[in-house]
C-alpha cells in the first residue's frame, strides 16, 4: 500500500473504489444477483451430508452453519469468548486456534486463525480453544500457568491466541522462539517474558545463558526471579495425549452439499477428481477453498460474494507431494505451504537447488498460521505482484498442469501464467492439479531466493526475487604482450598463445515481485548473461540491463521507486557473491578457479533466508556482590493459582518494591476467561442488537441527502438513527467541542459517521449500511490533507504559541564565529494498532438512563457526552470499563463519540445495542500520532560546537478537530530542548487543520517529536562541523532538575507573560492547572 501521512487517504481510496463497484450497472447487479442462488444441484449433492460435524473441545457436535460462517463466528457466537478478533484478516493470532486432524493414522496438531477458516472447512476434525485447555478441576493448562508465571500478559488480549500457539508447537515438538510465534503479535509486552515462559516449557540447552559472567551478574538474576535462572528452574512441559474420535475423523472424507438459501451461496466438498471437475463445469464462477486467506480478505474488506465454494479435502490425491523420478518435484494443487515446507526440509540435503531454495523461502512465507492451511496452487493463482514463491517458480521454469471437464491435461509455464494484475491464464471451468518444479539437480547449478520486507516474520515483500545459473567450464584464447600481461583487444600479433580457464554461463533464470503488476521475468538480463564468462564484469553489465528492465516510475503504486529498483540491482550482486563462494567448493582440481570475491565482501552472500536467525536475547550486568541486597524468596508454589490465592502474596523476607508478582487478572487472561467489552453478550441467544456506522465517503464537501431506504428494506434491520434521533445535543470534542456525533451537513473529513444501522446481527448491520446512499455537493473544493497544504492554505486551528528564552537569533550570533545549519525534518505518523478494536454495548435503563460497557480509556468523559447526547444528567448514565485490550493514547477521547452514538439508538429502541468496530474502520476513524514538520535554523561554535542559538517552527497535522491536539503541540514545544539547554532559543508552534482522522493522544504525547526535532538539529550541526555527534551533545549544557517550587514560579511567571493563554475560552485557573500539569510532566521525565 501507499506509504501515507495518515491512512484516511488509503480510506478514502477504498470508498471511492467500493463507490465504482456500485456503479457497475443495474444490469451487472441483476446478473450477479441471479448466481447468487445457487443454480442446479449435482446430482451427487442430494445424498451428501449438509451438516458439520466436530469434535470441539472434546464434545462431538453437529451443526448447520453457513457456508460464509468463519471459525471465530462461529465460536464467539456458542459462548466462547476466549478467541479474539483483532484483525480479521490472519495478522495478529489474537483467534489463534488448534486444529486436530488425522493424517496416516496419526493425529497432525496445527494452529489456524479461526477469524479466516470457514467453519465448513473443519467438518470431520477437531478444534481446541483456549478455554478447552483448562482441566475438568478448573486448574489452568501447563501452558497457560507457566505464561502467568512469566508475566507473559499485560492487556490479555492476545494471550488467549499466543497460548494456544505455544500448546501448539509444544504438541508438535518444536523449539519456541520468535519464528515460532510469526503469526502472533503483542502490542504490550515487548515479547521478552512471552519468549522466556516459551523457552522454560523446552529442554534446557548449553545455549541458555549463565547468570554471572566476567562482567558481572545480570541485575535481574540477583534475586533470581527470571530470565535464565527461572527458565532453567521450571520443568519441560510434556505432550498431552490429544484425542479424536474416529467416528469424527473418518467423516472428513465424506461428501458435503451445504446450502443457505438466505444468504445465496453453497458450500461443496466433492470426493473423486470428475465430481470436482463437473462442479467446475457446471458453476464456472466457482471459488475453490482451502485455507481462505485470500477469499476471506475478499468477502470480508472487498465485499465480494462468491455463490458457490468448493473444498478440496477430500481429495487425498490433490494433497500429494512426490518426485517425478529425478527431474521434477509434483505439488498437488491442495498440499499446504507447510506440508510442503517439513517435505523440502527432509529432502534439502539429498536432492537438487531448487528444494532447498523453496525450503528457505517457505520458512518466512507468511505465517505458522496461514502455511497450515494455505496452498502453493492457491498462491500462484492470487496472481499477487508481491508474491514470495511466483518468482522463485518463474526462475525455474516451473509449470503448472491444469485439468478440466472438456478436454485433457493443459500444461503452461508459470513465466507466462501471469497475463496482468491479478489476472492468469486460468479459464473459468479449470483447476490447478499440480505444479511441477525443476529440481536442478545438476553439479553446477546454483538457486537463490531473495526478499526484502520490513519484518522477517509474517510480512509482505517489497522485492522479492528468484535466481538460477548453471555454469560450465570452457576455455578462451588470450595472448601475453611481450611484458607478459594479458591482453585480449591487442593487435599485436607478436607473443605466444595460452589457454585460461574460465566459467561459462549455460542456462539462467531470474524473476522479480514487487517491480510490475505482475511477477516479471528479466528476460534481457537473462539474455544478456547467456554464454558470458561468470565474472563480476559481466554482472555488472547485466546490472546496467536489469536496471532498464526494471525502471518504475517515481509514483508508482506502493511508492519507494528507487529502493525497490536498487534492491534488484543489490540481489544480483548478492547471487553472484553467493555463486561464487559456492563454486569454489563444488569444483574440481581440474576446474577453472572460481570468481575471487573480496573478503570484505563476503557477507554478502547472507541473508535472512539462507542464515538462522539468532534467538532474541538481552542482559543487564550490575557490578559483582558480596552478598544479595535482598533475600530471595521462590518457593515453588509462590505462582499465582486458583487454590492457594494467599501466594500471591509478597514474602516477608523481601521488601514489597521488587517483589515479582503477576497482576490480578493473569490467570483470567491466559485461560480466555476474562471479559472484554466485546465479550460482553456474544450468544446467539443474547438479547442484544447490533450496530454497524455510515461513515462519509468524501474528504470535502456537503451532505445533501441521505437515503437509507435500501437499508431498511433489507431483512434484519431494526432501525436507521443519524442527527435528527439526538434528543440532547449533538455536539462534541475533547475540549472544544468542534465535532458532531452524526454529521448533519458540512463533511470536513473521510471516515466521519454520518448514521447508526441496528440490525439483528452484525453481518446484516454492515451489509444494511453499505447499502445507505449519500448524495455530495460541493465535491469540487480541494481537500487539505496534509501539513504543507496546510500551511500554504493557511489552514490553521487553535492558538498559536510561542516560547523564547535569551536574546533573538539574529542578536546572539551577532559577533559569534559560528556555522549556521537550517533543515525541515518530518515524523510521520503512527497507529496506536490497540489489539482490541473499539467497542461498545449500551443499556437502556428506566426513566432515560443508559448503562454503558466500553473499552474506553476515559469512562467520566464518556459518561458526560453520552448524558450530553441524551439530554439526561450525568446521574442517570454509567460507564465501565473492565479492562482494555490495548490503549496507548488511542481510547482516550476517540472512542467517546461511538458510545453516544450507540446511545442514541439503545435509548430509541429501548433495547441493548453493541457496537464492535472491525480494524480497518478502527483505524481510518480514530487517528494516530500526531504528524510533525519541524523547520529549524541552529547556530553553533565553530570551535567546540557549543549550540549558540536555535529557532524553531513546529507544525502538528491535527487532523479536522481540535481533539487533544492543543496539549500535544504545548509538550512538544516543551520537549525541544530534549535534555539540554540551549541559552537562546524560540521555538513557536501551530496545529494544522486537514480533512484527516482527527489524530489524538498517543504514548509520549508529544514530547517524542519534539525531542527527534532537536536531536535532528544536533546531528546537522556535528555534521556541518565535521564533528562526532556526541562531543556536540556533551558540549551543549544539560537542562537541571528543578524544584516544584521552581516549576510554580515558571507557571506564575509564564502566565503573567501570556504566553500559554489561549482563546479557547479557558479560563485563568484552569491554564494554571494545565500549565502546572504539563510542566510536571516535563519535569517527570
Amino acid at each position: 500500500l501507499p506509504l501515507h501521512e495518515n491512512p484516511a487517504e488509503f480510506f478514502v481510496h477504498r470508498l471511492k473504489e467500493g463507490d465504482k463497484q456500485k456503479k457497475m450497472g443495474v444490469n451487472q447487479e441483476q446478473e450477479q444477483q441471479k448466481t447468487m442462488n445457487p443454480p442446479s444441484r449435482p446430482e451427487w449433492a442430494s445424498s451428501a451430508r449438509d451438516f458439520v460435524i466436530v469434535w470441539l473441545n472434546g464434545v462431538r457436535h453437529e451443526v448447520k452453519v453457513s457456508p460464509g460462517t468463519t471459525t471465530l463466528r462461529f465460536l464467539r457466537l456458542m459462548g466462547l469468548t476466549g478467541s479474539k478478533l483483532g484483525c480479521g484478516e490472519g495478522g495478529c493470532g489474537a483467534c489463534t486456534i488448534v486444529v486436530l486432524t488425522k493424517e496416516d493414522n496419526a493425529i497432525q496438531v496445527s494452529s489456524v486463525n479461526a477469524c479466516l477458516t470457514p467453519m465448513c472447512s473443519l467438518d470431520g476434525c477437531g478444534l481446541l480453544t483456549v478455554e478447552g485447555l483448562v482441566g475438568t478441576s478448573r486448574e489452568p493448562h501447563a501452558v497457560q500457568q507457566r505464561l502467568a508465571d512469566f508475566f507473559g500478559s499485560q492487556c490479555g488480549f492476545c494471550t488467549p491466541g499466543i497460548v494456544m500457539a505455544l500448546y501448539a508447537i509444544i504438541q508438535n515438538g518444536q523449539r519456541p522462539g520468535t519464528k515460532s510465534f510469526d503469526g502472533n503479535l503483542c502490542r504490550c509486552t515487548g515479547y521478552r517474558p512471552i519468549l522466556d515462559a516459551a523457552q522454560s516449557m523446552m529442554a534446557k540447552t548449553t545455549t541458555t545463558l549463565s547468570s554471572t559472567t566476567s562482567l558481572g551478574e545480570d541485575i535481574e538474576d540477583l534475586h533470581r526471579s527470571c530470565t535464565a535462572t527461572k527458565v532453567r528452574a521450571y520443568p519441560t512441559i510434556p505432550k498431552d495425549e490429544v484425542i479424536l474420535p474416529e467416528s469424527v475423523a473418518s467423516r472428513r472424507f465424506d461428501a458435503l452439499a451445504i446450502f443457505a438459501a438466505e444468504e445465496g451461496n453453497a458450500w461443496y466438498r466433492p470426493t473423486t477428481m470428475r465430481e470436482l471437475l463437473e462442479l467446475k463445469a457446471t458453476h464456472p464462477q466457482a471459488k475453490i477453498v482451502s485455507g481462505n486467506t485470500e477469499i476471506g480478505i475478499e468477502t470480508k474488506f472487498k465485499h465480494r460474494r462468491y455463490p458457490v465454494l468448493v473444498s478440496l479435502a477430500a481429495l487425498p490425491e490433490l494433497r500429494r507431494i512426490s518426485f517425478h523420478e529425478t527431474t521434477f518435484l509434483v505439488v498437488g494443487g491442495a498440499a499446504t505451504l507447510t506440508s510442503l515446507l517439513a517435505y523440502c526440509e527432509e529432502k534439502k540435503k539429498t536432492t537438487g537447488a531448487s528444494i532447498l531454495a523453496v525450503a528457505q523461502m517457505l520458512e518466512w512465507f507468511a505465517s505458522t498460521q496461514i502455511r497450515n492451511v494455505a496452498t502453493l496452487a492457491g498462491n500462484v493463482a492470487t496472481a499477487s505482484p508481491i508474491s514470495d514463491m511466483n518468482p522463485l517458480l518463474v526462475s525455474l521454469g516451473a509449470t503448472l498442469e491444469l485439468r478440466s471437464l472438456r478436454g485433457g491435461p493443459r500444461v503452461v509455464d508459470v513465466r507466462d501464467f501471469f497475463t496482468a494484475y491479478r489476472t492468469v491464464d486460468l479459464r473459468p471451468d479449470e483447476i490447478i492439479a499440480k505444479i511441477h518444479i525443476p529440481l536442478k539437480a545438476q553439479r553446477l547449478a546454483f538457486v537463490s531466493p531473495f526478499k526484502q520486507a520490513k519484518r522477517r516474520e509474517d510480512d509482505i515483500s517489497i522485492v522479492t526475487s528468484g535466481m538460477f545459473v548453471e555454469l560450465q567450464p570452457s576455455s578462451s584464447t588470450t595472448k601475453k604482450n611481450t611484458n607478459g600481461h594479458s591482453d585480449d583487444n591487442s593487435d599485436d600479433n607478436t607473443g605466444s598463445s595460452s589457454k585460461k580457464e574460465e566459467w561459462l554461463v549455460r542456462d539462467c533464470g531470474i524473476a522479480f515481485g514487487g517491480v510490475a503488476p505482475t511477477t516479471i521475468a528479466a528476460k534481457k538480463t537473462m539474455a544478456h548473461l547467456l554464454g558470458k564468462v561468470w565474472s563480476l564484469e559481466t554482472v555488472e553489465a547485466a546490472a546496467t540491463t536489469l536496471r532498464k528492465e526494471t525502471a518504475l516510475e517515481a509514483n508508482v503504486p506502493g511508492g519507494m521507486a528507487e529502493y525497490r529498483q536498487t534492491l534488484c540491482l543489490s540481489f544480483l550482486r548478492k547471487f553472484f557473491v553467493q555463486v561464487s563462494l559456492d563454486l569454489a567448493t563444488r569444483r574440481t582440481k581440474d576446474e577453472p578457479a572460481a570468481p575471487p570475491i573480496d573478503a570484505r565482501d563476503a557477507s554478502a552472500a547472507d541473508t535472512f533466508l539462507n542464515c538462522d536467525k539468532p534467538d532474541t536475547s538481552g542482559s543487564q550486568r550490575w557490578p559483582k556482590f558480596t552478598h544479595l541486597p535482598l533475600e530471595p524468596n521462590l518457593e515453588p508454589n509462590s505462582s499465582p493459582s486458583r487454590k492457594n490465592k494467599k501466594k500471591n502474596t509478597t514474602s516477608s523476607r523481601r521488601a514489597p518494591v521488587g517483589e515479582p508478582v503477576p497482576h490480578r487478572s493473569a490467570l483470567v487472561q491466559v485461560t480466555g476467561e476474562a471479559v472484554y467489552a466485546d465479550d460482553v453478550l456474544p450468544k446467539s441467544t443474547d438479547d442484544v442488537s447490533h450496530a454497524a456506522l455510515v461513515l462519509t465517503t468524501v474528504a470535502k464537501g456537503t451532505v445533501r441527502h441521505v437515503d437509507a431506504t435500501d437499508a431498511l428494506q433489507m431483512k434484519g434491520v431494526l432501525g436507521f438513527y443519524s442527527a435528527k434521533d439526538v434528543k440532547g445535543s449533538n455536539k462534541i470534542g475533547a475540549v472544544v467541542h468542534d465535532e458532531e456525533i452524526f454529521v448533519t451537513g458540512r463533511v470536513t473529513a473521510a471516515g466521519q459517521p454520518l448514521a447508526l444501522v441496528v440490525a439483528t446481527s452484525q453481518e446484516v448491520a454492515l451489509e444494511a449500511a453499505r447499502l445507505v446512499k449519500v448524495d455530495y455537493a460541493d465535491l469540487h473544493e480541494q481537500a487539505v490533507m496534509t501539513i504543507d497544504d496546510a500551511i500554504r492554505a493557511d489552514s490553521f486551528m487553535g492558538a498559536y504559541h510561542e516560547l523564547s528564552c535569551g536574546k533573538s537569533f539574529d542578536d546572539a550570533v551577532a559577533g559569534e564565529d559560528v556555522v549556521i545549519v537550517e533543515d525541515t525534518v518530518y515524523v510521520g505518523a503512527q497507529e496506536h494498532f490497540y489489539l482490541e478494536c473499539n467497542s461498545t454495548v449500551c443499556f437502556p435503563l428506566e426513566e432515560g438512563g443508559m448503562r454503558v460497557v466500553s473499552s474506553t480509556q476515559n469512562p467520566s468523559k464518556t459518561q458526560t457526552f453520552v448524558a450530553s447526547a441524551l439530554g439526561v444528567p450525568a446521574a442517570k448514565v454509567s460507564c465501565s470499563a473492565k479492562r482494555l485490550g490495548g490503549g496507548f493514547g488511542g481510547k482516550e477521547t476517540r472512542s467517546v463519540f461511538l458510545a453516544a452514538a450507540v446511545a442514541v439508538a439503545a435509548d430509541a429502541l429501548k433495547r441493548p445495542i453493541k457496537l464492535t468496530v472491525d480494524r480497518d474502520v478502527d483505524m481510518a476513524i480514530t487517528g494516530t500520532r500526531h504528524p510533525f514538520k519541524g523547520v529549524y535554523k541552529v547556530a553553533a561554535n565553530r570551535d567546540d560546537g557549543r549550540i549558540v542559538a536555535a529557532d524553531v517552527w513546529l507544525y502538528a497535522n491535527g487532523g479536522y478537530s481540535l481533539d487533544l491536539s492543543q496539549a500535544v503541540m504545548d509538550r512538544a514545544l516543551f520537549h525541544v530542548e530534549n535534555a539540554y539547554k540551549i541559552a537562546n532559543l524560540t521555538v513557536r508552534g501551530r496545529i494544522c487543520k486537514t480533512a484527516t482522522a482527527s489524530n489524538t493522544a498517543f504514548r509520549g504525547f508529544g514530547g517524542p517529536q519534539g525531542m527527534f526535532v532537536c536531536e535532528s538539529f544536533m546531528s546537522h550541526v556535528a555534521d556541518a562541523l565535521g564533528l562526532p555527534e556526541h562531543q556536540v551533545r556533551r558540549g551543549v549544557k544539560q537542562r537541571k532538575r528543578k524544584s516544584v517550587a521552581n516549576l510554580l514560579v515558571c507557571v506564575a511567571k509564564v502566565h503573567r507573560r501570556r504566553r500559554l493563554r489561549t482563546h479557547l475560552g479557558v479560563g485563568h485557573s484552569q491554564a494554571v492547572v494545565m500549565s502546572l500539569f504539563l510542566f510536571l510532566s516535563l519535569f517527570s521525565s
